[in-house]
């Protein structure tokens, strides 16, 4: 009798191989979504420095800060705007300060998909501190 090649994996050989990857994959699928969620957080940081632009300018004019977007330059989007992750917010303002948020939609509301599993809020200072996040 002559030597056969073998054939294919043993049982053996292809469990060990999808243990490891599912182990890898419980490890990098959680990471990897908090890199995504991290990225769309990109929007709120980009939008709330165009408002403390504008903010600035309204108060170069006015000498006061203002708590409502239609009288400022900056674009804010509705709070339904499908094309965006975040509602947005003017939460103070005074004449000598404001703080800006932007909020995470959730759930069913009408937003850029998909939208957070829990809600979290940017917070802009007019000084430019940023602070919040997921």
């Amino acid at each position: 009798m002559g030597f056969r090649p073998r054939r294919g994996f043993s049982t053996l050989e292809q469990l060990m191989v999808t243990l490891s990857v599912g182990t890898l994959a419980t490890i990098g699928v959680p990471r990897l979504l908090k890199a995504a969620e991290m990225a769309r957080t990109t929007e709120a940081y980009l939008m709330l420095g165009n408002i403390r632009t504008a903010q600035l300018l309204y108060h170069a004019e006015h000498n006061a800060y203002t708590a409502d977007f239609s009288q400022l330059v900056a674009g804010v989007p509705p709070d339904d705007s499908p094309a965006h992750y975040f509602r947005y917010r003017v939460a103070s303002a005074t004449p000598s300060s404001f703080a800006a948020l932007a909020v995470r939609k959730t759930g069913n509301e009408v937003g850029k998909k998909p939208n957070g599993e829990k809600a979290y809020t940017v917070t802009l200072s007019s000084q430019g501190v940023l602070s919040g996040g997921p």
